[in-house]
């Protein structure tokens, strides 16, 4: 379960990572100007912003198996239909429209891995879940780039978009249907009392309810109570808010690194596409080491690793900024 739920998420950042690849491909194709080429970066995480909070409600109510087939389905198919636009207008809106798909890993699949695994083995598995997006990161990497340079971004993209909708079909067709706290102890014969859970340890969950937040009581019932509920659960607020910040930092570096290398030091469009295989290769390896640190080293403690791995970063992308400093051009 585990295994597909990874495969999904990989599917749907081979077109959300692909993007990156292939802009400096559709920049030039396309006479795009960097601001242009902005837009088209962004246009994907539009949709997908758009389309969180409705996933959220499909989830609960349609379950995570559904959802996910469906998402990883629905990018699928309305890439695919980007890769034929002929203007630049249509590319951009059938993105934004592609980009409502993606939320299902991230909604969906996150909850799946909160049903199937215990909260002391949660960390690494979601680590392994999450690890699917700089995966399908590194496959794009290598496999559009070398596509876009040989046949075209379009039709690089066009295979993006297949790969994409496969990952959704198989994931309906492994993942079990109903609830996978249920499949999960199924699987495995293994149903613990309530509030206890394996070996002995006691779970602060106990049991899942669905439609509850973990702290702060019932989600909201409708749309408009949102923004109320919001405000008063504190820990959600500073998640999202440093969720927000983390992501934004990272889509900018995989979206500008190529062009950044393009355009200051004079890289060819592939090599500097392929460089990406570095920034993935360290999010596969990282959400792999502290999604087991936070369960083995911090005993489930997630805040900690979270300020670290914000300051790492922080540090990081304070040196990349220093590069533009000593542009030396040449080929890679």
């Amino acid at each position: 379960m585990l295994a597909a739920a990874t495969l999904q998420q990989a599917g749907l950042t081979f077109v959300r990572f692909g993007i990156p690849v292939l802009a400096p491909f559709a920049r030039a194709d396309l006479g795009l100007s960097l601001a242009d080429t902005g837009v088209l970066l962004g246009a994907f995480d539009l949709g997908a912003l758009l389309t969180f909070y409705v996933t959220g409600r499909l989830t609960d109510r349609l379950g995570e198996r559904a959802v996910m087939a469906a998402g990883a389905v629905v990018t699928g198919l309305l890439a695919a239909a980007a890769a034929a636009s002929d203007s630049f207008a249509g590319l951009v809106l059938w993105l934004a429209l592609a980009g409502t798909g993606f939320p299902s890993s991230q909604v969906a699949g996150s909850q799946a891995v909160i049903g199937w695994f215990p909260v002391w083995e949660r960390g690494l598995a979601m680590g392994i879940r999450q690890a699917g997006l700089p995966a399908g990161g590194f496959a794009a990497a290598i496999i559009l780039a070398l596509f876009a340079h040989r046949a075209g971004w379009r039709q690089a993209l066009l295979v993006a978009a297949t790969a994409c909708a496969a990952s959704g079909i198989l994931t309906y067709a492994i993942l079990p249907a109903g609830d996978p706290e249920e499949a999960a102890a199924g699987a495995t014969g293994r149903r613990g009392r309530p509030g206890q859970g394996e070996r002995g340890m006691p779970s602060p969950h106990p049991g899942r309810t669905r439609g509850r937040c973990w702290r702060g009581g019932e989600t909201p019932a409708s749309f408009w109570e949102v923004p109320r509920w919001f405000v008063r659960n504190g820990v959600v607020v500073w998640t999202t808010v440093m969720a927000c910040l983390l992501a934004a930092v990272q889509f900018s570096v995989t979206g500008y690194l190529p062009l950044f290398l393009e355009d200051v030091f004079g890289w060819p469009r592939d090599a500097a596409a392929r460089l990406l295989l570095a920034v993935h290769a360290g999010g596969m390896a990282g959400r792999l080491a502290w999604g087991w640190l936070s369960d083995r080293v911090y005993r489930g403690e997630r805040a900690r690793p979270l300020a670290i791995v914000a300051a790492c970063g922080a540090v990081v992308a304070g040196g990349l900024a220093l590069l533009a400093a000593f542009p030396a051009r040449g080929t890679a």
